[in-house]
C-alpha cells in the first residue's frame, strides 16, 4: 500500500508542475498581449492627435491667424509645448496657394495638402462696382443686378433699347452706393506667381521638360513633386493631349486647346490662347494679349482666365481681350490687368460667370454673371446698333453664388481662407 501511495504523490507533483508551467504562460502570455496592446493604443492615440495637430493648424490658418508672418514656412506649437508642434509651408499656384501641414511623433508622421482660397463671403457682397466715369448706367429689358451695387452717381437710369422696356421697379435689389472716379486697384500681390512665369520662363525648384519626350501625349504630376514646366516648343496646338497636376505649359506662340485636350489643374502661359469649341476641363491661364473661349466650352472650378501687360515680352499688343463664347461657363475668375492699354472682356448670349470679373476697361455683358463684376464700362452690339453703358436681359448676381464657392484675393488680401480641394 505504501508503494502505491508514495507512486500516486508522484503523480500530483507531475502535474502540478505542469500546471504551473501552464499557467505561468498563461499568464506571461496576457501581460505580453496587455503590453502590446497597450502601445498599440498608445500609437494609436498618437496617430489620431497628430492628425487632429495638422487640421487644427489648418483651421488656424483658414480662420484668419497669420501664421507665416510673410515668410513661406512656419512651425507652430498648438498648445505651447514642442510635442504638439505642426510644420506649415506655403507655396502659390497660379492665383492661388498651396498650403502644407505636417506633424511627427517618434517614427510616426501625418501631412495634409490642399489649394487653397480666398472666403469671398466675410466680405461686402459687391454684385457690380463700375467706376464713376461721367455717365449713368442704363437698364433695360429683363437685366438684374443683385447685391451691394457701386454704380456712377449712386444710381441708374432706364432706357428702352431694342423695343424692350426695363420690367423691374427696383434698380437694384441690393444696397446701391456711390462709384469713385477709379476702380480699385487690383491685390498687388495678385500676379506675383504669374510675372515671374513671365518674366523668368520659369520659377524656383522646378524641371523643364520639352513636349517631344512625353510618352503617349500624356503627362500626370502629383503636387508633391517638383513642377514640371512643359516647353511647347514649336507645337502650337494641343489636341490628343492629356495634362493633370503640378504642371505649367509653357509657349512663346499662340496655343490652341481643342476639345480632345485634357486639362486639369495645370497651368498655361502664351501670347494668346485659344480654347475650342466643346472642350471641358480646369486651368488657369495667362496671357499677354488674347484669351478666346469658344462655344459649349466647361472652364470648371477653379479656372482662371488673365491678361497681363507686360511690356516688351510677346509683342503685345496695343488691347487686351478676354472672350467667352455662347453658351460656355467658367466658374473661377476672369481677368485683366493693363497699365493704360485698352481692356476688353466679352461675354456673349447664353455664357455663364460663377466667380469674379475684373476689367479695367468696357464689359460687353451678354450673359450672366454669378457673383462680382468690376469695370469702368458697358458696350454693347446688337445687329441694329451700338450702345454704350447699356444692359439688356442681363443678370449679375452676387447672392446667387454658391457658399462652396472659393475666390481670390482680388482687390485686397483676406485673412480668411477656405480650402479649395485636398491634394493628397
Amino acid at each position: 500500500m505504501n508503494r502505491y501511495f508514495i507512486k500516486l504523490k508522484g503523480g500530483i507533483l507531475y502535474y502540478s508542475l505542469i500546471v504551473m508551467i501552464l499557467s505561468s504562460s498563461v499568464i506571461g502570455l496576457i501581460l505580453l498581449c496587455s503590453y502590446y496592446g497597450d502601445k498599440v493604443i498608445t500609437i494609436s492615440a498618437k496617430q489620431a492627435e497628430i492628425e487632429r495637430n495638422v487640421f487644427s493648424a489648418f483651421n488656424l490658418f483658414l480662420g484668419g491667424m497669420d501664421v507665416f508672418k510673410g515668410k513661406g514656412s512656419s512651425t507652430i506649437n498648438l498648445y505651447g509645448s514642442s510635442s504638439d508642434s505642426v510644420y506649415l509651408n506655403r507655396t502659390y499656384w497660379g492665383n492661388y496657394s498651396i498650403i502644407k501641414a505636417g506633424a511627427k511623433w517618434k517614427n510616426k508622421s501625418y501631412s495634409k495638402v490642399a489649394l487653397v482660397g480666398s472666403n469671398l463671403f466675410t466680405d461686402e457682397h459687391v454684385a457690380l462696382f463700375m467706376s464713376d466715369e461721367g455717365r449713368f448706367l442704363s437698364l433695360s429689358g429683363k437685366t438684374t443686378l443683385t447685391g451691394t451695387c457701386y454704380l456712377p452717381g449712386k444710381t441708374a437710369r432706364i432706357a428702352a433699347i431694342e423695343g424692350e422696356q426695363y420690367i423691374h421697379k427696383e434698380l437694384a435689389f441690393g444696397e446701391i452706393k456711390a462709384s469713385p472716379h477709379s476702380l480699385p486697384e487690383l491685390n498687388k500681390n495678385l500676379f506675383s506667381f504669374a510675372n515671374e512665369l513671365i518674366s523668368n520662363g520659369r520659377i524656383y525648384n522646378d524641371s523643364i521638360i520639352n513636349i517631344d519626350a512625353i510618352d503617349s501625349n500624356y503627362l500626370r504630376n502629383p503636387f508633391s513633386n517638383k513642377t514640371f514646366i512643359v516647353n511647347s516648343g514649336e507645337l502650337k496646338n494641343l489636341a490628343g493631349y492629356s495634362f493633370s497636376g503640378n504642371i505649367i505649359i509653357l509657349s512663346t506662340s499662340p496655343l490652341i486647346i481643342e476639345k480632345s485636350t485634357k486639362l486639369e489643374d495645370v497651368i498655361l502661359l502664351a501670347p494668346k490662347i485659344y480654347v475650342k469649341n466643346g472642350f471641358k476641363g480646369t486651368f488657369q491661364a495667362y496671357a499677354v494679349q488674347t484669351i478666346d473661349i469658344d462655344e459649349n466650352c466647361d472652364l470648371g472650378f477653379p479656372s482662371q482666365l488673365c491678361v497681363i501687360h507686360c511690356e516688351g515680352k510677346y509683342n503685345p499688343a496695343d488691347s487686351l481681350i478676354i472672350s467667352i463664347g455662347k453658351r460656355s461657363k467658367l466658374s473661377g475668375a476672369a481677368i485683366i490687368k493693363s497699365n493704360g492699354l485698352t481692356s476688353f472682356i466679352k461675354i456673349s448670349s447664353g455664357a455663364k460667370i460663377y466667380g469674379q470679373i475684373y476689367c479695367p476697361g468696357a464689359v460687353e455683358l451678354q450673359g450672366d454673371v454669378i457673383g462680382s463684376l468690376y469695370c469702368k464700362s458697358f458696350y454693347l452690339e446688337t445687329p441694329r446698333s451700338k450702345y454704350f453703358d447699356h444692359l439688356l436681359n442681363s443678370n449679375i448676381d452676387f447672392n446667387s453664388l454658391s457658399w462652396h464657392f472659393v475666390g481670390i484675393d482680388l482687390i485686397k488680401e483676406n485673412p480668411i481662407k477656405s480650402v479649395i480641394k485636398w491634394l493628397n
